[in-house]
């Protein structure tokens, strides 16, 4: 009975042994997957270039690489790179890191401004989430005439009540707060409360003042806003990025045109 009981206890402690490994493997994937989680092109993004080939296709996912590689390299354990827009979208196809750095807007966050966006992008999605109708059980496919207005009503509520928060914030920390909202427009999403062009009198309120807050910011000099080398140049780029895409008249029919002038760029 004791070497029954012994060979049982070895065989638990192996049972334990790989379980330890499997739980190790999927930590080890769940760390890598941002380094493994690679951009990748096909032609299909670029119908419009009449010149475009598989050469240029090869040189351009290259040199992007590159790019978001040096970018890496500046970020760290204080401060990480958020990128704007879409790369396939440049015109020209950029062929060089430094074209992308060049026309590309990009700014860097450190934790508070990272803890931030994360926690108001949350927010901000799930005030939408928990508004939706519950789907049925029985139902094989979602309704598509879904009433989503609640869902905006709470997005549309937390983007007031941020906004206000953030204009009320520290310099050094509201421009940082602002890259949060400014992301949050331009995140494309099936619950983006701007894109759906659902609240488009009130959303122009707040775009509106959202201008005015960077507006406000802008007259600022770098001490005063805490900003690291280079980034009044990165913020403005950034902000121009959104400027175009609330002018651009198939973002929400054309509801924001004219609404986003932030002075100073």
């Amino acid at each position: 009975e004791e070497e029954e009981e012994e060979e049982e206890e070895e065989e638990d402690d192996d049972d334990d042994e790989d379980d330890d490994d499997e739980e190790g493997d999927e930590d080890d994937e769940e760390l890598g997957s941002d380094e493994d989680d690679s951009e990748e092109f096909d032609m299909e993004d670029f119908e419009d270039v009449e010149d475009m080939t598989e050469e240029k296709l090869t040189t351009f996912t290259e040199a992007y690489k590159k790019f978001c590689e040096e970018r890496d390299t500046e970020s760290g354990e204080d401060r990480v790179c958020l990128v704007f827009g879409t790369p396939t979208d440049i015109r020209p196809v950029p062929q060089t890191a430094e074209e992308f750095k060049a026309k590309t807007p990009y700014v860097f966050l450190d934790a508070a401004g990272q803890d931030f966006m994360e926690t108001f992008g949350e927010k901000y999605m799930m005030a939408f989430a928990a508004n939706m109708p519950e789907e049925e059980d029985d139902e094989e496919e979602p309704a598509e005439d879904v009433d989503v207005s609640k869902g905006y009503e709470a997005q549309l509520k937390v983007w007031t009540e941020t906004l206000a928060e953030v204009k009320s914030m520290d310099p050094k920390e509201r421009w940082q707060a602002g890259i949060a909202l400014v992301h949050q427009v331009l995140e494309d999403n099936p619950g983006n409360l701007f894109e759906s062009g659902e609240k488009g009198k009130e959303c122009s309120a707040v775009v509106t003042k959202l201008a005015e807050m960077w507006s406000e910011l802008l007259k600022l000099d770098d001490k005063k806003m805490g900003l690291y080398d280079g980034a009044r140049e990165q913020l403005k780029k950034m902000l121009k990025s959104l400027v175009d895409r609330l002018e651009d008249k198939e973002f929400a029919k054309g509801a924001y045109a004219g609404k986003f002038k932030v002075a100073g760029l």
